[in-house]
């Protein structure tokens, strides 16, 4: 992950009584917040002179554990520290330096004289030997600002992909690992809400859920030390390529999660109902339907569907048995005119469609509930339908009405909703009728 804003503003706020191993702590929370992947920071041998104010202390760079550069500072020409954290990282390290007058133990010196890693995590001091850096180079400007312009011109068009923990119980399987370093769920959901503006400051930015069990299971496949930065961001690449991404845009991040619970759920849904009909068209019996007859016969009682439901916003659930597991199931809306113009989203379409064939397939006992919105006039209309014979069969008003005033597992009534009608399902002819 690439760097984001963060309020910093009480790094340098202790009083003088704080130890070393305390600054050294608010230290790494400082640099953190702005680069959740940091292993080292990287500052000038000057820091380890025993005047400190002799010569002001450089913070040079910041590594992530594989020894990318999350930032680097431009000291040729003495430019400041315009930013928040690395201006109070600066004011940390002066302060260290004022206290630990023969410098940090968990120091050491890089390959250069100027070089000094500093680990900012229990893994990255075990692994100082690791810390390498080397000064980009041609990152400046030359005469005519072509490199900077360029750079920055690529940096947008490079997208940047994220791998977000879902809820407090993901957050918790997580904190086995010490460098997974926030305090609590709270804490973690802020640092990533600062990720996610700054990197989409620079460019497209997608993200995926980031699932505890699975990324021990990818570890262990690939034989990668789970509490470390690097594989961490090596599960959210694989993530990303394989697995369910959303663009980034703005959105606050509980907000974002639960899109993405959703877009996840979604896609199971697709992948087991695809599934279902693989299986059931697998050996194309006598009187048998081939997946692309199932489908067509899904598409059919679809637009049949929205052609007796007429003009409206409906609001379509559709489940499915599988087995002993729970229901599938899948929820269309739908805005329709008085000329059948249709607007639904397409990917929604997709796992409703794949769904209802599923359910022709296997002739299975689906269900099939439509809402239309009747805001209009006061009143919304329930109607309903069971899949028998491979076909949606409307459902009787007191059908429906049973259906939504029923405790599905108690069996005790439910008072009807205020507002709404629950009328029969429409007949609605299978194909050659």
């Amino acid at each position: 992950m690439s760097n984001a804003t963060s309020n910093t503003s009480g790094a340098d706020r202790p009083g003088p009584s704080t130890s070393v191993d305390d600054l050294v702590g608010e230290l790494s929370g400082t640099v953190m917040s702005r680069h959740p992947g940091a292993a080292w920071i990287v500052v000038d041998d000057s820091f380890w002179i025993e005047d400190p104010e002799a010569s002001p202390v450089d913070l040079v760079a910041v590594l992530a554990a594989d020894c990318t550069v999350l930032y680097a500072h431009d000291a040729a020409d003495g430019g400041p520290y315009d930013e928040p954290w690395a201006a109070a990282t600066v004011r940390l390290l002066s302060r260290i330096a004022d206290q630990a007058e023969h410098g940090l133990a968990r120091a050491v010196r890089g390959q250069d004289r100027g070089q000094i890693f500093v680990p900012l995590t229990p893994w990255a001091e075990r692994h100082l030997d690791e810390a390498i850096y080397e000064e980009p180079q041609g990152s400046a400007a030359s005469a005519d600002g072509g490199p900077v312009d360029a750079i920055d011109s690529l940096r947008n068009e490079a997208p940047s992909f994220v791998a977000l923990v879902a809820d407090g119980g993901d957050f918790a399987a997580m904190q086995r690992y010490a460098t997974f370093a926030f305090p609590s769920y709270g804490a973690y959901v802020r640092r990533m809400q600062d990720v996610l503006r700054s990197l989409s400051a620079e460019g497209p930015v997608y993200v995926a859920l980031f699932d505890p069990d699975e990324y021990a299971v990818y570890c262990a496949d690939a034989g990668l030390d789970p509490d470390a930065p690097t594989s961490r961001s090596r599960y959210t690449a694989a993530v990303a390529a394989t697995g369910t991404t959303l663009l980034y845009a703005g959105q606050r991040v509980d907000h974002l999660v639960t899109d993405l619970v959703a877009a996840v759920e979604m896609r199971l849904t697709w992948e087991r109902a695809s599934e279902l009909i693989r299986r059931a068209t697998a050996s194309e019996t006598e009187g048998g339907q081939s997946s692309d007859e199932v489908i067509a016969r899904a598409s059919h009682a679809v637009a049949g569907l929205l052609e007796s439901l007429g003009a409206g916003r409906h609001h379509l659930v559709l489940s499915v048995p599988d087995g002993n597991d729970a229901p599938l199931v899948a929820v269309l809306h739908v805005d329709q005119d008085a000329e059948d113009n249709v607007r639904l989203g397409e990917t929604d379409a997709l796992v409703f469609y794949t769904l209802m064939a599923a359910g022709i397939a296997t002739g299975s006992p689906a269900g099939l509930v439509a809402r239309t919105d009747g805001s209009a006039h006061g009143t919304d209309r329930v109607r309903g339908w069971t899949m028998r014979n491979a076909w949606l069969q409307p459902l009787t008003a007191a059908e429906v009405f049973n259906a939504y005033c029923t405790d599905a597992q108690t069996g005790d009534l439910i008072p009807p909703e205020p507002g709404v009608v629950y009328c029969a399902g429409t007949d609605i002819s299978p194909p050659g009728d």
